[in-house]
């Protein structure tokens, strides 16, 4: 079986539709190269440039509108992004309950902030941890986040930082690392997040960080980077 022109025909029939198709296409071009030979040179000079300008111009015409195309979508999309953005609830993240504890290794302080982070609002992830501790006389000092699973750190008893919290002793273990869950996996609408998060105080003694009004401010950042703020409570870090 073969197919012409959408239909299907013998094999046999296929070969003379062809056979024709051929010569009627060999007929047309000869007419129309006869014809073209009696035009005079100055009339195809000027169906050339004609024919050149026109297709110049659907050139230019299609540049134009794939560009203008270009820009309706960017500034659509664009749109459409900061409407969902306006709609959407942003985050609002809280700390439910907090307690640390503290630990010398070398010339260094760890702190382990033990605590409860609660979202009020859309889905988010939590990032950019830090912490200032200010002694009552002295400079502030920056405690990057550790990033690195270090542990674990066992024995860890967390000194109450809120009302109502009871200390414990707890094994601060992998799972339980507040800073790669809360990067990783956002925290739902009305859900709360268990872990800690353990900070370096470089070139500090524990005893220096001990001293009575010594302040520490923890701080971190939603998935819009709205930056949080929380002023630790003297026990947190004046006490083991």
């Amino acid at each position: 079986m073969a197919i012409h022109w959408g239909e299907i025909v013998s094999p046999q029939e296929g070969v003379k539709a062809l056979f024709w198709d051929v010569f009627i296409l060999g007929v047309v071009v000869e007419g129309l190269r006869r014809f073209y030979k009696k035009i005079p040179p100055e009339t195809k000079r000027t169906i050339f440039i004609k024919v050149s300008m026109f297709l110049g111009w659907l050139a230019v015409m299609g540049i134009v509108a794939y560009c203008a195309s270009q820009i309706i979508i960017v500034t659509t999309n664009h749109l459409a992004a900061r409407t969902v953005a306006l709609a959407r609830k942003p985050p609002s993240l809280e700390i439910e309950s907090a307690a640390s504890t503290m630990a010398e290794v070398q010339k260094d302080t760890l702190v382990a902030v033990v605590l409860t982070l609660y979202n009020g609002g859309s889905p988010s992830i939590v990032k950019r941890w830090a912490m200032t501790i200010t002694p009552p006389q002295g400079d502030p000092i920056h405690a990057p986040v550790i990033g690195n699973w270090i542990g674990p750190l066992t024995s860890l008893t967390p000194i109450p930082a809120m009302p109502g919290v009871e200390a414990e002793t707890k094994t601060l273990d992998r799972k339980d690392w507040l800073y790669e869950k809360v990067l990783t996996t956002p925290i739902v609408e009305g859900g709360m997040q268990w872990g800690f998060v353990i900070f370096l105080v470089p070139q500090t003694s524990l005893n220096y960080l001990r001293i009575p009004g010594t302040k520490a401010e923890l701080s971190f950042a939603d998935v819009d980077d709205k930056e949080y703020k929380t002023e630790l409570p003297l026990p947190a870090l004046s006490r083991q």
